[in-house]
């Protein structure tokens, strides 16, 4: 998962909410009311997940570098991706790939 976490002005990757044992996490600043892309990869090498996300303002071009990476030396190899949000405020989604 990766997670956009205002309340604390983070932005993180992880397996699943309660589970916490791959966990990273960075500073990331944004403010509400303005779109932003969200750009999640995940790729398998030497039995290791390799996960990185970037995340940007809508308006502007994507950055080169991702904004975070994390390692989960214990990946699922098979399931399907899902998109869900929590939050008391409305969540609007637009333009979803998954591929």
């Amino acid at each position: 998962a990766i997670d956009l976490q205002g309340a604390y002005q983070k932005l993180e990757i992880r397996t699943w909410g309660p589970q916490r044992r791959m966990a990273q996490a960075v500073d990331f600043a944004w403010e509400p009311k303005k779109w932003y892309t969200m750009k999640l990869e995940a790729s398998t090498a030497d039995g290791k997940a390799v996960l990185r996300g970037k995340v940007w303002p809508r308006a502007a071009a994507e950055p080169e570098a991702w904004t975070i990476e994390a390692e989960d030396p214990l990946p699922n190899r098979n399931g399907s991706p899902g998109l869900y949000g929590y939050s008391a405020a409305n969540i609007y989604y637009d333009n979803v790939k998954v591929w």
